[in-house]
């Protein structure tokens, strides 16, 4: 057994890649990694990994000098025999492998093999039970949903653009934004996912990461976007916002990436957590089809803190029991509660919205988008608590300025909470950053419909006395 875990402690400090050809195992060595793990994954069902062909290890074998590794399932002695005859480095018994058969297996006693073992772990017991059966590393097995909400933790106070091509993409990068949105240009009323031509371009283009936006419950859509590039999908309600609301939802779990879901109140809120959604978008419509205004999609989060707050209070009326107080975090979640009132068509989110009473906030990042178009809206929507914000294409319909503005979005959540810089970030930003846009015209007043009113000489106001500053 030292002689394994000395073998195994060559690895620490390092990479070990995955590869499913000989020329990205080669690839791997150039670039120095410690070792390689031939995978391979199943025509029917990519989510899953099976066990590699044994043509593909042994020419990995031949390929690199690095140590390989070869993946079989829990407790298959004939799998660890095979890998163990062609000359593997290690041998990694990992319960993400299926082969067909039934899981569950109990691991195998590794101390009867001359090959040193991987053990896959989630937790304390795994480990000791990977010492026990002579594991000389174990390799932690990471919490799908905390790998995608670390994604999303890359994206917080920062902006989101929204882009119609490459060009505006490597702009919203040159501006420092955290990822961007590729948008289908659609005349209709009903909008659909963008094109995945676009998107692929797009991905290939920038580093940051793409958002491929879809439809409500539309899987196939996410699932065409995710192979088009999109590193994070956004369930939009902004797409299909003239038709009844979509109950049904993408599960979220089957996605590779995190997902974003839009929400407008208590119960999307809980729907999303439901669902698998590792962060929620506000958004705001406009009924008129006018510019809009940021308070609105403030006002949206300030009535879901509110109906939280009221369902604190009647969990905490009907419990007896503080929500606030982490002693009652368990006793409150054994009552059983009528908040049919709260609840109204949102029943399937019912224990979700208990345990947002419980922890007394939305437990998820929020971003705002829609009506955020200036560095005042952005400051605004920093002010008020949100995580980000998205912006829309409109950034860059001034080519000439588009860098600028861009920029100075990105440079508005540093500074939100200083008028000064906000002031002097807002300033130059082209007509899009503006109401009427361009240089404010000198309107001629005409009395009698004369021109000499035109001409009249003004004379500048004098003042009387001390002057009075009305805050």
């Amino acid at each position: 057994i030292d002689v394994k875990l000395e073998f195994a402690r060559r690895l620490t400090g390092g990479v070990i890649i995955e590869v499913q050809e000989d020329i990205h195992a080669k690839i791997a060595q150039r670039s120095g990694a410690r070792a390689v793990m031939p995978v391979a994954f199943s025509d029917e069902k990519e989510t899953s990994e099976t066990i590699p062909d044994q043509e593909l290890i042994a020419i990995i074998c031949d390929a690199v000098a690095l140590p390989v590794f070869a993946k079989i399932q829990v407790g298959h002695t004939m799998q660890a025999k095979i890998a163990e005859h062609f000359g593997v480095s290690f041998i990694d018994e990992s319960d993400n492998v299926d082969d067909g058969e039934a899981g569950g297996a109990e691991c195998m006693d590794k101390t009867k093999f001359e090959t040193p073992f991987c053990s896959g772990v989630k937790n304390l017991g795994d480990i000791v039970n990977a010492i026990v059966k002579g594991a000389a590393l174990v390799r932690l097995y990471t919490d799908d949903q905390k790998l995608k909400a670390a994604i999303i933790n890359k994206l917080k106070k920062g902006v989101i653009f929204e882009v119609g091509n490459e060009e505006h993409a490597l702009i919203a990068q040159r501006a420092g934004a955290r990822a961007v949105v590729p948008v289908a240009d659609s005349g209709d009323s009903v909008k659909r996912m963008p094109d995945p031509k676009t998107v692929k371009a797009i991905f290939d283009a920038v580093a940051i990461p793409t958002i491929g936006r879809v439809r409500v419950g539309h899987i196939i859509e996410a699932q065409i976007m995710e192979k088009a590039g999109a590193d994070i999908i956004d369930e939009s309600e902004m797409y299909g916002k003239d038709v009844k609301r979509v109950k049904l939802c993408i599960d979220k779990s089957k996605l590779y990436g995190p997902c974003f879901f839009t929400a407008f109140n208590l119960g999307e809120v809980a729907k999303a957590i439901r669902t698998g959604a590792s962060a929620i978008r506000i958004t705001a419509e406009d009924p008129n089809g006018s510019n809009g205004n940021a308070v609105q999609i403030v006002q949206i989060r300030n009535q879901i803190i509110k109906q939280l707050k009221k369902l604190q209070d009647l969990v905490e009326k009907k419990s007896k029991l503080n929500p606030a107080d982490p002693a009652n975090k368990n006793k409150i979640k054994e009552v059983d509660y009528d908040i049919g009132e709260i609840v109204g068509d949102y029943k399937k989110e019912k224990d979700f919205m208990i345990k947002l009473a419980v922890a007394g906030k939305i437990t998820l990042p929020v971003f705002a988008s829609n009506f955020v178009a200036t560095p005042a809206d952005v400051a605004l929507i920093m002010q008020h608590g949100f995580d980000g914000v998205f912006v829309t294409e409109e950034v860059f319909e001034n080519h000439m300025s588009s860098l600028r503005y861009a920029n100075a979005l990105v440079h508005a959540v540093a500074k939100y909470d200083d008028p000064v810089a906000l002031a002097q970030i807002s300033e130059d930003l082209g007509r899009n950053a503006y109401g009427g846009g361009g240089k404010r015209k000198r309107r001629k007043r005409r009395a009698g419909g004369g021109d000499k009113s035109d001409k009249a000489e003004t004379k500048p106001i004098q003042a009387s006395g001390p002057i009075t500053i009305l805050d």
